[in-house]
């Protein structure tokens, strides 16, 4: 009876492993740049005030630090859902959103991967304010490293005699990486208000 007893317990156990979801940690493979930096032969004055109006004026937030003698400009940005993604399981140089601004360390318990036209329908749902379902696009992001995280942005003005230099970069991201997507976007669009002076 003891031995009958044992085979379904251990029968039992063996099914109930076979049948849990494995969960597989994925770490981030990839390499992602620390900051980003644009030259300009503008005036240091140029270009600090066009720095304040952008980042002080546009975002109607007052910087932690604002200090013109050194050049340092440092401000909370905020982080949502939306803002971030991770690298695509079948090929790590992917990002599952190639626009988000962050990339994050994720858990799975699906070992398949998203595929592409499921990507499409997800990236019609989405809008300005929402970030596609972690389960639905099999993301499974660890929301503790996103949930209402603030980073520092921050933004350094240097002169190099007859050149400036803007430096940008988030920090205090944890775990997440900066994809560079904000710091391209936003020195981009600078350097086009810059030139317009």
């Amino acid at each position: 009876m003891k031995k009958v007893l044992l085979v379904i317990m251990a029968t039992i156990i063996f099914v109930s492993c076979q049948t849990q979801k494995r969960s597989i940690d994925y770490s981030i493979k990839n390499t992602y740049e620390e900051y980003y930096t644009l030259k300009t032969y503008k005036s240091f004055d140029e270009v600090w005030d066009l720095l304040i109006k952008e980042i002080v004026v546009e975002n109607e937030d007052y910087p932690k630090v604002l200090e013109k003698t050194s050049g340092l400009l440092v401000m909370d940005y905020y982080i949502g859902n939306r803002h971030i993604t991770r690298e695509r399981k079948d090929d790590n140089k992917k990002l599952v959103d190639s626009l988000a601004y962050f990339v994050s360390p994720f858990t799975s318990t699906i070992d398949k991967e998203i595929t592409e036209e499921e990507l499409d329908s997800l990236e019609r749902k989405k809008d300005e304010y929402s970030y596609y379902d972690s389960n639905e696009d099999y993301n499974n992001i660890n929301k503790l490293l996103v949930e209402e995280k603030d980073v520092l942005l921050y933004i350094k003005l240097t002169d190099l005699g007859k050149e400036r230099e803007i430096m940008i970069k988030f920090g205090n991201k944890g775990a997440l990486k900066s994809t560079g997507n904000y710091e391209e976007k936003f020195l981009n669009i600078f350097e086009s208000k810059l030139n317009q002076k």
